[in-house]
C-alpha cells in the first residue's frame, strides 16, 4: 500500500523481493508475480513479502485475478440542470 512508502526517497532503495524474508518490504522488478509497473511509491513498486498458504494468495495473484475497473462515465448522472 502507498501509505507504507518511506518518507525519504533514499529509503526506497530496497532489496528485490527474492532477497527478503516474510514481513519485510521489497522493491519489485517483476519477480514472484509482482507488477514492475505498480508505481505505488512514486516510480517504485513496493511490496511487503507475505507467507502464502492454500487459503492466502499472493498480492501478485490477487492483482492478476481482480476484474478491471470500469472507465468513468461522461454522461450526466442526474437529469437536473447543472450550473454553468
Amino acid at each position: 500500500p502507498s501509505d507504507w512508502c518511506p518518507a525519504e526517497t533514499s529509503q526506497l532503495n530496497l532489496p528485490d523481493c527474492l532477497e527478503v524474508d516474510v514481513g519485510m518490504l521489497c522493491e519489485s522488478d517483476g519477480e514472484c508475480a509482482t507488477d514492475d509497473a505498480l508505481n505505488n511509491c512514486g516510480t517504485y513498486d513496493i511490496y511487503a513479502r507475505v507467507e502464502c498458504t492454500e487459503t492466502t494468495v499472493s498480492q501478485g495473484q490477487l492483482m492478476r485475478t481482480r476484474p478491471p475497473t470500469m472507465p468513468p462515465s461522461y454522461a450526466p448522472t442526474t437529469s437536473l440542470p447543472t450550473m454553468r
